[in-house]
């Protein structure tokens, strides 16, 4: 169950259970990418996120242009059939029983929210990691540390835990011999940005998150018009780059909160105040259950999700920032994915949603280890409508 609410956050102060599940087997650095193939339609629009974390650089065109290219999927696509089906207002017996039920492919010891996930209709899977291989796959990711993150943790893969079922991320108490200001050790974000960009769609990741003080895992996504894969087809969309944060989690118990921004030539985000958050209203075993955290793109909005109930839309026809020489055009360039697992919010300074901030009054969060777990994460588009290009 769950609560949204608007701007004044609900601090729910419950013992959220710190329990987390340990599992094994490391893998490889490095990534590098290559050439690209696919893409097609384009639009104007927009979107952004929360608080801040990476730059992101100015391009040409005040408006949205149209592009269209080929669409090439390098991926193996399945097929749901169905309608396409965005509104706020309950689903009738008729609509439901038209959607297609998709169930994961396997349950998790221990799982409290295991259930179908419901798919919308006439939407393809374009591209997808099930996190069930032996390391990261570095044909699809690269290695994401965003500005801002804290100097006092060391970011390193060997952080990353595989069990043939998930990637398990953990972030711990630390010393380094060479380093004495690093305090903590985490894995380092992973990101598509030279592997894989899109342009609409419904991207989901079903994951177990740490909800307590001192974390910051996020799931976003942003463009780029210098040095991302869709860097060409983005030149000629906007002329801002767009920063989507499909949830972020400022060291609350809680809540998972989700944003849009515009990226240069100034920077602006969408208003706290008229802006919603999900809330669970039931943290008892939070940080050991496992929730679909969902994001629709379309030409016309970006709407939210959690376990696929729709809690938030941005609606990209309305120029949130009053800027009629950026617009939001920016929100049809093409985006690249940003896992940001890291987990961390500055271990030291304990997060920005709660009152007991630290575990002694001092300076260490009383809930270390911090652990994600992630399970899969996958991207359904319908054929004909934005695109998706991907690095050979």
């Amino acid at each position: 169950m769950k609560k949204v609410i608007s701007f004044m956050l609900v601090l729910v102060m419950l013992s959220a259970a710190a329990g987390c599940k340990n599992n094994e087997q490391s893998k490889e650095p490095s990534s590098s990418s290559e050439v690209t193939t696919s893409s097609q339609s384009s639009d104007a629009s927009t979107d952004s996120s929360e608080v801040a974390s990476t730059d992101s650089s100015a391009s040409t065109d005040s408006s949205a242009s149209t592009i269209t290219s080929t669409v090439t999927s390098t991926v193996t696509s399945t097929v749901a059939s169905g309608k396409v089906k965005v509104e706020t207002r309950p689903k009738s017996a008729q609509e439901a029983a038209e959607e297609v039920p998709i169930k994961s492919e396997f349950t998790l010891d221990g799982d409290t929210t295991v259930r179908d996930e419901l798919k919308f209709g006439k939407y393809e899977l374009v591209w997808s990691d099930e996190f069930n291989g032996t390391g990261v796959d570095w044909n699809m990711w690269q290695l994401s540390r965003p500005a801002g993150r804290p100097a006092d943790v060391k970011y390193d893969v060997n952080q990353y835990k595989f069990n043939g079922k998930t990637m398990l991320v953990r972030c711990e108490r630390y010393f380094d011999p060479d380093d004495s200001t690093v305090q903590f050790i985490t894995g380092t974000g992973l990101e598509t940005k030279l592997s894989m960009c899109y342009q609409y769609g419904y991207l989901e990741f079903r994951a177990r998150l740490p909800y307590t003080q001192g974390t910051w895992p996020a799931l976003w996504t942003m463009t780029s018009s210098i040095d991302s894969l869709a860097m060409d087809i983005n030149k000629n969309i906007g002329n801002f780059d767009a920063e989507v944060d499909i949830y972020e989690i400022f060291g609350s118990y809680d809540t998972a909160t989700p944003n849009i921004h515009k990226w240069g030539p100034q920077h602006s985000q969408f208003p706290a105040s008229i802006k919603l958050r999900y809330v669970f209203e039931d943290i008892t075993h939070l940080c050991d259950e496992f929730h679909v955290y969902g994001y629709l793109w379309t030409k016309d909005e970006m709407s939210m999700y959690v376990d696929g109930e729709k809690y938030m839309t941005f609606d990209l026809n309305y120029n949130f920032d009053g800027d009629e020489t950026t617009g939001m055009g920016g929100f049809h360039r093409w985006a690249y994915i940003i896992l940001g697992i890291s987990s961390v919010n500055s271990p030291l300074n304990g997060g920005t949603d709660n009152t007991d901030k630290k575990a002694d009054g001092g300076s260490i969060p009383s809930a270390l280890p911090f652990e994600q777990e992630l399970d899969w994460i996958r991207l359904y588009q319908i054929p004909g409508t934005g695109g998706i290009v991907t690095a050979e």
